[in-house]
């Protein structure tokens, strides 16, 4: 049997199908489609007439009203999924924090958390140096930089798949694992 595991330290969502995670859930396993006409504009010279639009969505939740009275629709949706990602990436942040303790020896662990924190700040300046350097090299095209920022997040998940975090944790501490005698 396989023992890896996977540890979600964060979910957010808004989306057509869902305001938050367990009502997508919900309606994901139900069936519910969140395609339907559209509403919120006017379709007359459009040729499609349907849509994933995000309904019953209340801004208030998230932002209070008297900013949020100053801030376009796709403001809105844009401030909140950007704060909803900076909660799951900060969860994260601490998950990778106490894998670090736990995978790290006694004796050298600020060694290991110099190390891991110079890797967190060389992250937070390569994806947006790569970002704009793949925008301007491709005269702005921001898909190909969004895809080729976010192969670093593929690259980084499949380097995280082969860690075993009880052998490693065995090896940082070789004296609590060993048999009594």
């Amino acid at each position: 049997m396989d023992d890896r595991r996977v540890v979600v330290t964060g979910l957010g969502t808004i989306n057509p199908v869902g305001n938050e995670v367990d009502a997508t859930w919900k309606n994901l396993l139900s069936g519910k489609s969140g395609i339907a006409p559209i509403e919120r504009i006017d379709t007359t010279d459009l040729r499609s007439k349907i849509g994933g639009e995000i309904k019953d969505f209340d801004v208030t939740e998230y932002i209070p009203l008297r900013l949020a009275r100053r801030m376009d629709r796709y403001a809105q949706l844009f401030w909140v999924a950007a704060n909803l990602a900076g909660v799951c990436l900060g969860a994260s942040q601490s998950a990778g924090r106490a894998l670090v303790g736990y995978l790290s020896p006694s004796d050298r662990r600020a060694e290991f958390f110099g190390l891991w924190g110079l890797a967190v700040k060389l992250s937070s300046i390569l994806g947006p140096i790569t970002y704009g350097l793949v925008s301007w090299i491709s005269a702005g095209n921001h898909r190909l930089a969004i895809l080729i920022t976010g192969a670093y997040f593929v690259i980084g998940l499949a380097l995280l798949t082969g860690i075993n975090a009880d052998r490693g944790h065995r090896a940082a501490h070789p004296l609590k694992n060993a048999p009594q005698s």
